[in-house]
């Protein structure tokens, strides 16, 4: 899909009379293995960071010194790093900054604490290793649920143990509810018949036993939610 859609405004640039140099595009952003399911910064910005690094040391090493807007370029290149590597890019650019903030001007030189050259050199050494970044997993769903409903019975089963299937008939007073009811009550019987027997047979009292283990205000909270959603669920 990403190189579907760059093809497309590639061909719009060159539409609208714009020609594009391969060798001087570069991508600057953030590289997506959506695969695998990390994000990390492209080779290019790496190898250029610890260049500018190389360049820095070298300096240090035969002049004691080095120019102020090179270390600030530095910092910047850190920074910018920050979407894949977090609150690291700050710790570890502290002495970096106050250097560059010491300075009395953008074409002066400074002499760079011990502090800063560690961070320097840490940066050197471990860029690589920091720059990668997985993708967040939701780990909030513990169990899937197919289950359907008709208008006489219900039917479904939990994925984890396919071999048991929970189904039944709705009885005359529950034929005339919502098809959303039907639904719900179907996925909820699906849930509660793989219970253990303790639990099952005390799932009408476990309501109960949430709403004494919290505060007043939080049971009160809950219970308005409660209401709010039985209302919509019998009239949807």
């Amino acid at each position: 899909m990403c190189k579907i859609v760059s093809e497309q405004v590639k061909l719009d640039l060159v539409r609208s009379g714009f020609v594009p140099k391969a060798e001087k595009s570069l991508w600057l952003g953030t590289f997506i293995d959506t695969e695998n399911g990390f994000y990390k910064i492209p080779d290019n910005r790496i190898n250029k960071m610890i260049h500018s690094i190389d360049g820095i040391i070298s300096c240090l090493t035969w002049r004691k010194s080095v120019y102020v807007k090179k270390v600030a370029s530095v910092v910047g290149q850190i920074i910018s790093t920050y979407l894949v590597i977090g609150n690291l890019v700050y710790l570890m650019t502290k002495h970096l900054t106050i250097d560059v903030n010491t300075s009395a001007s953008w074409y002066s030189y400074i002499k760079h604490s011990e502090s800063s050259i560690e961070q320097l050199q840490f940066w050197k050494l471990y860029i690589s290793e920091v720059n990668v970044k997985h993708f967040s997993v939701d780990e909030s769903c513990h169990s899937i649920i197919y289950s359907d409903a008709s208008d006489t019975g219900f039917g479904g089963y939990i994925v984890e143990t396919p071999q048991n299937i929970a189904h039944g008939m709705w009885v005359e007073s529950e034929r005339s509810n919502s098809s959303t009811w039907k639904e719900l009550s179907a996925a909820y019987e699906s849930e509660i018949n793989f219970l253990p027997p303790a639990l099952h047979t005390n799932v009408d009292v476990l309501m109960d036993l949430l709403c004494e283990s919290k505060a007043d205000s939080t049971v009160k909270t809950y219970h308005a939610g409660f209401i709010r959603w039985k209302k919509w669920a019998v009239h949807s």
